[in-house]
């Protein structure tokens, strides 16, 4: 794991300040997948524009049944999930004890929310 990331304030100023074309976004998600820190992870490949490491955060996601990811995901790509992805997650959570995540991707399975709203963008 690496010994250290970036403070919050200097996280955001890779992410959105005046020099962030300077940041190698890609290695930076790198950094944060590797100290288990998915959510920055995400923002990071969204900055690059990298789908491939978007889709690697959602095989993450669904493993692990993390709805707020899925859902932060579908608000990032402007597509829905198919139900079948949010089946997959509900097991999931509910099998690592997540009840509300499983309560979420539940919700999602039948969803005619457009992404980022419903149940899992408000969680």
């Amino acid at each position: 794991m690496p010994s250290s990331l970036p403070s919050v304030v200097d996280r955001r100023g890779l992410l959105y300040g005046k020099d962030s074309h300077k940041t190698d976004h890609q290695a930076m998600a790198r950094r944060y997948l590797e100290a288990g820190r998915a959510a920055d992870a995400l923002e990071f490949f969204q900055r690059a524009g990298s789908v491939d490491g978007i889709r690697e955060i959602q095989r993450l996601a669904v493993a692990e049944g993390d709805a707020f990811l899925l859902s932060q995901i579908e608000r990032i790509t402007q597509e829905r999930l198919d139900p079948d992805v949010w089946r997959e997650a509900e097991r999931n959570a509910a099998r690592h004890g997540k009840e509300r995540f499983a309560q979420l991707a539940a919700e999602r399975c039948g969803a005619g929310a457009e992404p980022g709203e419903g149940a899992a963008a408000e969680a």
